[in-house]
C-alpha cells in the first residue's frame, strides 16, 4: 500500500497579490512542505519550500526553490520547459487518478499548462492536451540572483552563484470543471502533487523533486497524488 502525505489547505478572507515575491502576510498562515527526491524519497542538495492557500475564487501555490544556478531559455507557452528547469503542479479535482491538470512555471516565467487524459495505469495510452489554456491564471517569479537565458553549457563565463528563486501561481476554481464544487467546500478533498526539477552542470546532477515521491522519475504516476483537504482558517 502506497503511504500518501495529506496537505490541509487553509482558507483565507482577502486576496493574495501575485508577485512571486512570497511576501504577502496571508502566507504565514500556510503550512510549509519541503520537496523529496521523487525517486527514493531522500533530501534533495538544493532544497524546494511550498505552501498553498485557498479563497472562493483561487487556489493559490507558492514554492521557494534554492538554486545556485538559475536559468531558463523557453519563453513560448506550452513549450517544453520541462526540458529545463520548473515547479510543477498537478491537480486532480476530481480524485478519479486518470485526468488532471498540468501547470509548470520556469524561472523566467513561462507558463506551461494542459490537460492530461493518463490511462498508463490501465495499460492505455497519455494525451496531454497542450491546447487546453487557463485563460484567468496567475502567475508571478522573483528571482534572488540572475535568472540567465542561456544554459550553463552556453555559457563561456562562470557566473557568481544564485540563492534562490520563488514563484507564485492563482488557479482560477472556475477552470477546473471536473471539481465537484465551484468553488471547493471546506472539507472536500482533491488529488494532487507538487514538482520541482532542478538542472545541473550535468545530467548526472539533475535533480527531480516531488511533494509525495512517485518512486521513479516520472511525475505521471497519479496513483501516488497526496490528498489536498480544504479546510476553514484556524
Amino acid at each position: 500500500m502506497i503511504e500518501l502525505p495529506q496537505y490541509d489547505c487553509v482558507r483565507i478572507d482577502g486576496e493574495i497579490t501575485v508577485d512571486g515575491a512570497l511576501t504577502d502576510a496571508a502566507w504565514k498562515s500556510a503550512d510549509v512542505v519541503e520537496l523529496l527526491t521523487t525517486d527514493t524519497g531522500e533530501k534533495p542538495r538544493q532544497p524546494t519550500e511550498v505552501r498553498l492557500l485557498w479563497n472562493s475564487e483561487y487556489l493559490y501555490v507558492g514554492f521557494l526553490c534554492y538554486d545556485q544556478d538559475i536559468w531558463g531559455t523557453i519563453r513560448e507557452r506550452d513549450g517544453n520547459i520541462y526540458d529545463e528547469e520548473v515547479v510543477e503542479v498537478f491537480l486532480d479535482p476530481d480524485c478519479d487518478l486518470r485526468t488532471y491538470i498540468e501547470l509548470e512555471v520556469s524561472p523566467i516565467n513561462t507558463l506551461f499548462d494542459a490537460f492530461v487524459v493518463n490511462g498508463k495505469s490501465h495499460g492505455q495510452e497519455m494525451y496531454v492536451l497542450r491546447d487546453w489554456d487557463s485563460e484567468t491564471l496567475q502567475h508571478a517569479v522573483s528571482v534572488d540572483g540572475t535568472a540567465k537565458t542561456n544554459s550553463p553549457a552556453d555559457r563561456g563565463a562562470i557566473s557568481p552563484p544564485d540563492t534562490s528563486w520563488s514563484c507564485e501561481i492563482a488557479v482560477p476554481f472556475k477552470d477546473l470543471l471536473t471539481a465537484p464544487n465551484i468553488p471547493p467546500k471546506a472539507g472536500d478533498v482533491w488529488r494532487m502533487n507538487l514538482y520541482r526539477i532542478d538542472r545541473g552542470k550535468t545530467e548526472a546532477e539533475d535533480e527531480y523533486t516531488a511533494w509525495s515521491p512517485t518512486r521513479k522519475i516520472d511525475y505521471h504516476r497519479p496513483q501516488h497524488f497526496g490528498p489536498l483537504r480544504f479546510v476553514e482558517k484556524q
